[in-house]
């Protein structure tokens, strides 16, 4: 009621608190005299509130925090709403309410419900939770403002070589070796990437063929159509000539390229956005070449950038393990975010 904006919601939530109080009270052995007494007390503000909240058993902050704590972007024209989260019944005492904003996130992706991913307003990061039923890309919906602790910051999730995490069945795994653009693709679904890797323009038409996944079947659907011409078209031919090869090289070796010029993006993205420092390796001979008094600069990404190309479907599967929680979601290979709610049997 009190966050109502116009008088007949006002009116709407007293009438139902008031019928609510009358049951209460029938229920607790009262009659509807007592309760008829208390009704004009009821529809006061400050009796309708108090007495509704010692109902469920919690004191809300006042009326003047709530409207005081309200912003507005005016850029973005975002209103950010402090609202209560009230503790769960059983906890000791010492668990104190924490107020958390309310604001209005726009999905990346076609999400499962409960998947929480990393959200940024303002330049703040905070972590947004998708619905009960999910969301798809591109609606709206409501969530707290919830600290960035349970997204890994400041490091890897695990390392590049623990491929065998969720087990050698895992479809982010298979996807990464067999078909590594598309695995890339469900990674760049989940930060809100485009096709190359790069940030996607909020210009972008909502539409299948312009997301990442779209534009990667696309590209693989050209590429197996050049190559079952190019074959087909040497089994006519008597003798196969240096522009057959050429032509049959260029066409794997240029879809193999963009895909490592996409990964080496996608990874830079996400060690800028998630803090992660260089691996290990590219650190160790990092220190190597600094104790020979060799100038390095910024080797150590250079070196970086070196061994996710090598190694292409290994950082794919890194990454995907890094945003997917594939310990509460079910990972899918034909999905465009590859992840989806877990049934519980």
């Amino acid at each position: 009621m009190a966050e109502s904006v116009t008088p007949e919601a006002a009116e709407f939530w007293k009438k139902q608190v008031v019928e609510l109080q009358e049951k209460l009270r029938i229920l607790e052995g009262g009659d509807t005299e007592s309760v008829e007494k208390d009704v004009n007390y009821f529809k006061t503000e400050q009796g309708l509130l108090s007495t509704f909240w010692q109902t469920i058993g919690y004191a809300p902050p006042k009326l003047e925090d709530i409207e005081s704590s309200s912003t507005e972007d005016p850029e973005k024209g975002i209103e950010l709403t402090t609202s209560p989260v009230v503790s769960p019944a059983g906890r000791s005492s010492a668990a104190v309410d924490v107020e958390l904003p309310i604001v209005d996130v726009v999905s990346p992706a076609d999400l499962p419900g409960g998947y929480k991913f990393e959200a940024e307003l303002n330049g703040k990061r905070f972590l947004a939770t998708v619905p009960l039923g999910g969301v798809k890309k591109g609606k709206t919906f409501y969530c707290y403002m919830e600290p960035t602790d349970d997204i890994p910051v400041g490091a890897w999730k695990d390392g590049p070589l623990d491929l065998l995490a969720y087990g050698y069945k895992h479809p982010m795994l298979l996807t990464s070796i067999f078909c590594p653009l598309l695995a890339l693709s469900q990674v760049m679904e989940r930060t809100g990437l485009d096709i190359t890797g790069k940030k996607a323009s909020s210009e972008t038409p909502d539409l299948f063929l312009y997301t990442p996944r779209g534009m990667a079947l696309a590209m693989l659907f050209v590429w197996a159509g050049l190559n079952v011409t190019i074959l087909s078209a040497l089994e006519f031919k008597v003798a196969i000539s240096l522009a057959d090869l050429l032509s049959f090289f260029l066409v794997n070796v240029s879809t193999m390229a963009f895909t490592i010029y996409a990964t080496i993006n996608t990874r830079n993205y996400m060690m800028e956005r998630y803090h992660i420092p260089v691996s290990g390796m590219a650190d160790y001979i990092n220190n190597k070449m600094e104790r020979y008094n060799i100038p390095v600069g910024r080797m150590g990404n250079y070196i970086e950038t070196c061994l996710a190309a090598v190694f292409f479907p290994i950082s794919i599967a890194q990454m995907g393990r890094h945003t997917g929680s594939y310990e509460s979601h079910e990972a899918l290979c034909c999905h465009p975010s590859g992840i989806v709610a877990t049934e519980n049997v």
